[in-house]
C-alpha cells in the first residue's frame, strides 16, 4: 500500500448535527481520496455520532478509519490518539463542526513538496453562522512567505515574533510533515482547552522550514456559548493551566535553559496579554477578579517580566507598545479602580494600531 499524501484527524464528540457538512467537504477534496487518510476519533459520543461514522467507514473502508474510546478524553487527547494511527506523509487537523475548501489539501500539499517545508500555514475564515461560507479561496502566491531557520539567532527571532508570523495559532489551517511531529514528539496538551496554543508554541522550537500561504481554505465555525466566545473564570482557569503545563514541558525538554527570554515572552504574551485582551475586548467590564488573578500568576512565575529584553527594545518588532504598557503592571499590580482606565487606554492604542496596519497594506 502506497504512502498517503495526507492524514486528516477529526476528533468527534456529540457532533452528529455538524458531521455531514464536514465529511462532505473532506470527501470532495481535489487531492483525491486515494491520497488521503481520514481518521475520525469518536470521543465517547452519545448522540448517534458513532453510528454515522461507521456508515462513512463502511462506504469508504480504504480511506476512512474510525477510532473509538469508551470515556471522553477531550480534544487534545483525541488528536494525540489520532496521530498515533496516522501514516500519511503530512498530517492535518479538522474539527468536526468546521468544513474545508475543496482545494485545501491539494494546494497545501503541493506547496509543501515544492518548497520542502515541514509546515504550511494558511488562514481560517471565522463564522458564527452555520450557513455562512468563506468568500471563496483567496490566493495570492506572490505574497506567500517562506521561512528557513538556519541558526540560533533566527530561532530566537522566530520565537520572539510569536504566532503572528505563522498567520494564526489555529492548527486546523495548517499542514504538518509527520516526521516533524514524530521526531520531535509534538503532542497536544490534554485535559484543558487551548490545545492549539500549546501545540503551536511547542512546534515553534523545532520547525526549520515553513511557508505561510495567503489563502483562506478553512471555515472555522464558532458555536455560540463556547469557551472561545465567553470570558469567565472557567476560561481563565483553562488558559492558565495549559500555559503552565506548556511551561513545565519547556523546562523538562531543556528549552527554558536555552531560551529563557523567549519562553518568558511567549508565556507573558500568550497568557497574560491574551487574557487581558479578552477581558478588555469581550468582557462585560466587571472581570476585575480575572485581571488580578492573571497578574498575580504571571508575577509569581516571572516577577521581572517587564525587564525582558524583547519588551525593552525600541519599536514594535516583537511586542506592541500597547502590550508593553500592560507588562508594566505585572510587578506593581493594579490600584483600585485602575483597571477601567487601563482598559480604555489599551483599546485606544489597539484601535490606532489596527488603522495603521490597514493603511500600510493599501
Amino acid at each position: 500500500m502506497h504512502e498517503r499524501a495526507v492524514s486528516i484527524i477529526i476528533p468527534c464528540y456529540n457532533v452528529k448535527r455538524y458531521l455531514p457538512r464536514c465529511v462532505s467537504s473532506l470527501l470532495s477534496q481535489t487531492i483525491g481520496l486515494e491520497n488521503m487518510e481520514l481518521i475520525f476519533v469518536d470521543d465517547a459520543s452519545t448522540d448517534g455520532t458513532l453510528d454515522y461514522l461507521y456508515q462513512i467507514e463502511q462506504q469508504y473502508p480504504e480511506e476512512v478509519m474510525v477510532v473509538t474510546y469508551p470515556e471522553n478524553q477531550g480534544l487534545g487527547a483525541a488528536r494525540n490518539i489520532g496521530m498515533g494511527y496516522a501514516t500519511g506523509r503530512y498530517i492535518g487537523f479538522v474539527d468536526a463542526d468546521d468544513w474545508v475548501h475543496p482545494q485545501m489539501y491539494k494546494e497545501m500539499y503541493e506547496k509543501a513538496e515544492e518548497t520542502g517545508c515541514e509546515l504550511v500555514s494558511s488562514y481560517p475564515y471565522q463564522t458564527s453562522d452555520e450557513k455562512d461560507e468563506a468568500p471563496g479561496r483567496i490566493q495570492d502566491e506572490s505574497r506567500d512567505r517562506l521561512y528557513h531557520i538556519q541558526n540560533d539567532a533566527q530561532r530566537r527571532e522566530l520565537l520572539a515574533a510569536g504566532m503572528s508570523i505563522f498567520g494564526t495559532v489555529n492548527v486546523c489551517s495548517k499542514l504538518y510533515r509527520r516526521s516533524l511531529i514524530e521526531e520531535d514528539d509534538l503532542r497536544f496538551g490534554e485535559g484543558y482547552a487551548f490545545e492549539d496554543l500549546y501545540f503551536s508554541d511547542m512546534a515553534a522550537f523545532y520547525v526549520k522550514r515553513f511557508c505561510v500561504m495567503q489563502a483562506q481554505y478553512y471555515d472555522y465555525y464558532i458555536r455560540p456559548g463556547s469557551i472561545m466566545t465567553t470570558m469567565d473564570c472557567e476560561r481563565w482557569y483553562e488558559q492558565r493551566k495549559i500555559m503552565q503545563v506548556w511551561l513545565q514541558e519547556c523546562m523538562d525538554r531543556g528549552l527554558f535553559r536555552v531560551y529563557p527570554d523567549e519562553v518568558e515572552l511567549i508565556f507573558g504574551r500568550d497568557y497574560y496579554v491574551s487574557n487581558l485582551h479578552y477581558v478588555f475586548t469581550r468582557g462585560r467590564g466587571d472581570e476585575d477578579e480575572i485581571v488580578h488573578k492573571t497578574q498575580m500568576v504571571t508575577k509569581a512565575l516571572f516577577p521581572e517580566i517587564e525587564k525582558n529584553p524583547y519588551i525593552l527594545r525600541d519599536g514594535e518588532a516583537h511586542v506592541r507598545n500597547c502590550q508593553k504598557r500592560l507588562f508594566a503592571y505585572v510587578s506593581k499590580g493594579f490600584a483600585p479602580g485602575e483597571i477601567w482606565r487601563v482598559r480604555e487606554d489599551y483599546l485606544r492604542d489597539a484601535l490606532e494600531l489596527v488603522h495603521k496596519e490597514r493603511a500600510e497594506k493599501k
